[in-house]
């Protein structure tokens, strides 16, 4: 079935205990859509609602026993999980975890096997939600904290603790630290003036580093310097953003960061060499309408979901890991174009895609593309 992507809606990407990644997006009726790959090189099934009636983006993460949850938010402001029955598998009804929160929920699981969820409430703090153990129930929420104005970003250092950074009230960044008893550090301020909503990667030595817009509309970093230790003053990458920034990581440990140029084109910027210095920014051409979202394939390809212009979802993939690009594809009908495998598209059915199958608005042509700025 085609889908009608809500003009607010941010991509969502799940893994399979298969290792097959699963898309969420919220429609324009409000519910939560998913698709999925139907092999690990090939096409993607058809769109189908899994219902609800979503005023968030969705979150997903995967239960220590390979089953998925995706996460909204609700029309009264609280958090709805809806989980595997088995892994790769069929879908609960939804169930509410209450709260009462005012941005998209951010899921992680962490070392010790339990998922947390995060999300801000309506005081502007953060809260917590918790397994009791693996694949299990749920704490009650718990603060910690804070005056935020953006969602907040986590991931796991390589001691296993959390790292949770978020953007304060006045702009800046702050970062607050999982203690090895499972606590939390006091919320440390990280500086910058940041005009959107974070991303953050993890180099190949272990290094967390985190991208944000500045008040000049380029894109700016800092990193830890060491693996968990202390953060680095910001950097500017240049260019000028018109969304929030994507962060992935190709198969040999380099990052790349992924924009919406002010032409409405999707824009890469990379590391030269893994944990190094990052080359001049690239368009990969496109028109989209909101913030792109990338996640790593099982081979170590990345691939880029976007939403057009037009409201339809499109996808760009590396052809082979480490490689360029293909060409956008269109993600919205019955039958999806599959990746493409040794120069050669796969797909999912052996019919030929439908004519009438959207092509992706390219951005005009006098629009300017992002500047590049020296490091």
């Amino acid at each position: 079935m085609a889908v009608q992507l809500d003009s607010n809606n941010k991509i969502a990407v799940g893994h399979n205990q298969d290792r097959r990644l699963e898309i969420f997006a919220r429609g324009a009726d409000q519910a939560l859509w998913h698709t999925w790959q139907v092999s690990l090189t090939g096409g993607w099934s058809g769109w189908s609602s899994l219902g609800g009636g979503l005023s968030s983006n969705a979150a997903a993460a995967q239960h220590a026993d390979g089953r998925m949850s995706v996460f909204v938010r609700g029309g009264g402001g609280a958090v709805f999980e809806k989980r595997q029955v088995a892994p790769n598998g069929g879908w609960a009804e939804w169930a509410s975890l209450g709260g009462e929160i005012v941005s998209d929920p951010v899921a992680i699981r962490g070392a010790d096997g339990m998922i947390s969820i995060f999300a801000r409430g309506t005081n502007g703090a953060l809260y917590q939600k918790r397994q009791v153990a693996p694949n299990g129930g749920w704490t009650d929420w718990i603060s910690l904290g804070g005056e935020l104005t953006s969602d907040p970003v986590v991931a796991l250092n390589v001691d296993g603790r959390m790292e949770l950074l978020a953007r304060g009230n006045n702009s800046a960044l702050y970062q607050r630290r999982q203690q090895p008893n499972g606590s939390w550090t006091p919320w440390d301020y990280q500086g910058g003036e940041i005009t959107s909503y974070l991303a953050l990667g993890q180099n190949a030595d272990g290094r967390l580093e985190v991208f944000g817009r500045g008040s000049d509309s380029a894109l700016y970093h800092k990193w830890q310097t060491v693996p968990v230790g202390s953060w680095s003053e910001w950097f500017t990458l240049g260019g000028g953003l018109t969304s929030n920034p994507a962060v992935g990581r190709y198969a040999d440990g380099r990052l790349a960061a992924f924009v919406r140029g002010t032409n409405g084109a999707l824009f890469e910027r990379r590391q030269v060499a893994p944990n190094g210095t990052w080359t001049p920014w690239a368009s990969l051409g496109g028109w989209l309408s909101n913030n792109p979202t990338v996640a790593q394939l099982a081979d170590g390809r990345l691939a880029v979901f976007v939403q057009g212009t037009n409201s339809a979802p499109y996808l760009k993939w590396q052809v082979a890991p480490n490689g360029a690009w293909s060409d956008w594809v269109y993600l919205g009908g019955t039958r999806s174009a599959g990746l493409m495998v040794g120069g050669a598209a796969v797909s999912s059915t052996p019919d030929v895609a439908p004519a009438d199958e959207p092509a992706m608005p390219e951005a005009p042509a006098d629009a300017q593309d992002l500047p590049d700025v020296a490091e």
